[in-house]
């Protein structure tokens, strides 16, 4: 694509000839496009969606509608689409969702609100669901194992956003990805020995300089904070000049 919108998510059709992905349309809402792999020219599939996976035989595309905040389901034409899961306001929007390697079960996220969202998974015969994690953690980019056996995700339940993964029927996450950068946005190769994802590291820290240095010499730099763990933004003097109040996340 080139034509200078925001786009995001891109997934390959099984067959590799497609990759559909979100596009921020005019009035700021997402829809989803897709567009030959070779190149070509993008088609608008639906409006209002978005983080479309395709079915492993190809039919079908599970994506998030924006106008209910819940998963659906349509044929790859964005027709026939029916709901898959239902989500309530004291759970916010269920998103992200990802078909396993049967095409039997989707993976997805639950993000109530704020910072937190959880990993759940629904059967698409019987329509249940089963929680996997429980925790409060923000849970992110669900990727199943080519065996189906286990899903990977970001997770900052340790703290700082890392890969984990989980069996696909629920246990103990096992950390995968260590550090106090942020990874996030994975996909898991076909013979599943690899992880590809995208990873944030970066460490803003408070400096104080020194104004009063005579004319030629060179100003001083000093460092106020160094956590590495955490970010120290908006610094501000106390009246007296003696503290400076500051804001900190930990990552």
């Amino acid at each position: 694509t080139h034509d200078g919108t925001v786009v995001s998510r891109p997934r390959w059709s099984p067959d590799g000839t497609t990759i559909s992905f979100s596009r921020l349309n005019a009035s700021g809402i997402w829809d989803i496009w897709e567009v030959p792999a070779l190149g070509g020219t993008p088609q608008r599939l639906m409006l209002s969606a978005k983080d479309a996976d395709w079915s492993p035989n190809g039919h079908f595309l599970a994506y998030e509608n924006l106008a209910t905040e819940s998963v659906w389901i349509s044929d790859t034409s964005g027709q026939n689409a029916r709901q898959v899961t239902h989500s309530e306001p004291s759970r916010g929007r269920d998103t992200e969702p990802r078909f396993s390697p049967s095409g039997r079960q989707l993976a997805y996220v639950s993000r109530p609100g704020g910072p937190y969202g959880e990993l759940s998974v629904v059967n698409l015969e019987s329509g249940k669901i089963r929680l996997l994690t429980h925790d409060a953690a923000l849970a992110l980019s669900p990727a199943w194992s080519p065996d189906g056996e286990y899903i990977y995700f970001a997770s900052s339940r340790g703290g700082t956003m890392n890969i984990w993964k989980i069996a696909a029927g629920g246990g103990t996450p096992e950390q995968i990805t260590a550090g106090q950068g942020d990874d996030a946005q994975l996909d898991v190769s076909r013979d599943g020995k690899r992880i590809v994802f995208s990873t944030f590291r970066e460490n803003i820290h408070i400096v104080q300089l020194d104004l009063s240095a005579k004319p030629g010499e060179q100003q001083s730099e000093r460092s106020l904070t160094g956590d590495p763990a955490r970010n120290q933004l908006q610094p501000a003097y106390s009246p007296d000049g003696k503290r400076v109040a500051y804001f900190s996340n930990r990552k």
